[in-house]
């Protein structure tokens, strides 16, 4: 079987904020350093709709956002080990 990693193979991880996609991320490590691909940490704000956005909470959702990502990236780089991390909101 051949096996090959494209340009966008990647071990993706969902961040919630929580302490277990936390754990999660940290676990997906020796996952992608035993592929070569990188690990992407993800966090998804949910749509607000088709109607007047309000500045204020789309300026909270993605703080809350980068925090959470954040915590799992210093999780991840804690390991110590040779990963590629990127990751998107």
């Amino acid at each position: 079987m051949y096996k090959s990693a494209s340009p966008s193979s990647a071990v993706v991880v969902g961040i919630d904020g929580s302490r277990w996609s936390v754990e999660a991320a940290v676990w997906a490590v020796d996952e992608a350093v035993s592929r070569d691909v990188p690990l992407r940490l993800l966090y998804v704000v949910e749509p607000r709709g088709r109607g007047a956005i309000d500045p204020q909470q789309e300026a909270q959702d993605l703080a809350c956002a980068d925090v959470s990502v954040r915590r799992a990236l210093v999780a991840v780089e804690s390991t110590e080990k040779p990963v590629k991390v990127e990751w998107e909101v």
